[in-house]
């Protein structure tokens, strides 16, 4: 007969505790995950949310890549595109940034990115150069420079990157237009 040695062979009066110490951990884990879900499943709270949590991740560097993931990331994509990854382009001029999405079906166009652009161009203060791409094939689906689009902008004569970074509120008014 094989001898093993632990903490409950030599002190078998605390493995009751021991057990009841996990028990607790894995009942305080059941309970913050079940309050994580319904907190995800609130679309109020979510819709509420997104401005104000992409607005505080607004970053003068495309290299600052938790901010900028936290941007990208929080964005709603058209057609039911959903972001996936990103490349960051900072060892030289203009930088950039690939953000890869997961498309099912009808691929999102430029027209359709275009307001997604803009919101992240505003919210990165040196980013240059923007490219979507399909997560699945790594196919271009759009690319956008920060000159062409303030200028898309400024031809519209509704808005500016100054504009839809201003603040929270004004980032969900210029992508419900």
């Amino acid at each position: 007969q094989a001898f093993t040695y632990n903490e409950t062979t030599l002190h078998p009066q605390r493995r009751p505790k021991a057990m009841m110490t996990k028990r607790k951990l894995l009942l305080s884990a059941l309970a913050m995950l079940s309050i994580a879900g319904l907190a995800a499943c609130n679309p109020a709270a979510t819709d509420k949310d997104f401005a104000a949590v992409i607005h505080e991740a607004k970053t003068n560097y495309v290299g600052d890549n938790s901010k900028v993931i936290a941007i990208v990331s929080n964005l709603t994509y058209p057609h039911g595109a959903k972001f996936n990854s990103i490349e960051i382009h900072s060892a030289q001029e203009p930088y950039g940034l690939d953000v890869y999405l997961k498309t099912e079906g009808h691929s999102p166009t430029a027209d359709d990115l275009f307001k997604n652009a803009a919101v992240t161009f505003s919210l990165i203060g040196n980013l240059g150069q923007l490219n979507y791409l399909d997560a699945n094939n790594h196919r271009p689906l759009a690319s956008f420079s920060r000159t062409n689009t303030q200028e898309r902008l400024k031809a519209s004569q509704e808005n500016s990157l100054e504009k839809i970074a201003n603040s929270p509120e004004s980032i969900k008014s210029y992508l419900e237009q």
